[in-house]
């Protein structure tokens, strides 16, 4: 597929603002359950304050944004307790999930849980937390966070990257998913 080269709409795209418009009364419950239609990987995103206390959170919007530099980015609720960690954070660490994880991807997603007490985590060259039987782990330098409505963009730059043997997991349905199952 070509890229198109001009700035102007092509015709059989609306007028600015009639998407706009549309999207001024969304249903939050309806927005909920589309994007519950997509399948998305699952992460456990660590780091540690610079007092030496391990935070984390469950991230499914996870992406590779760019192969040179080695990017990735992962999107954070400015709600979320570890906010001013990862926001005064220099490192991160991406774990991606397998089934065996679902139950600590789940109390990494909720608030006010010790998060670290059941998992098997080591820690990195940088003191960060990491899964060491994840499908892989992901070691970052913050390069950069980007606001984005009631989250931020964390855009990492990778340092290291190491596969397991474990398959990941999806997020699905509001389920977990292992790959090669088939959704009900």
């Amino acid at each position: 597929m070509r890229a198109r080269s001009s700035t102007t709409l092509p015709p059989e795209l609306p007028a600015r603002g009639t998407m706009v418009d549309q999207f001024q009364e969304l249903d939050p419950a309806a927005f909920r359950s589309a994007l519950a239609q997509f399948p998305s990987g699952v992460t456990i995103m660590t780091t540690r304050s610079e007092a030496g206390t391990l935070h984390g959170f469950t991230a499914s919007s996870f992406a590779a944004l760019s192969l040179d530099p080695p990017l990735i980015l992962a999107c954070l609720d400015r709600g979320a307790d570890c906010f001013p960690v990862f926001m005064a954070a220099k490192h991160f660490v991406v774990n991606i999930v397998t089934d065996a994880h679902a139950d600590l991807a789940l109390k990494f997603a909720t608030k006010g849980e010790n998060k670290f007490a059941d998992g098997n985590f080591e820690l990195d060259e940088a003191g960060n937390p990491l899964l060491p039987d994840a499908a892989a782990v992901i070691s970052c330098e913050l390069e950069q966070a980007v606001p984005g409505g009631d989250h931020v963009i964390l855009i990492g730059r990778v340092r290291d990257a190491r596969t397991g043997a474990g398959k990941p997991v999806t997020w699905y349905r509001g389920g977990f998913l292992p790959l090669g199952e088939r959704a009900a």
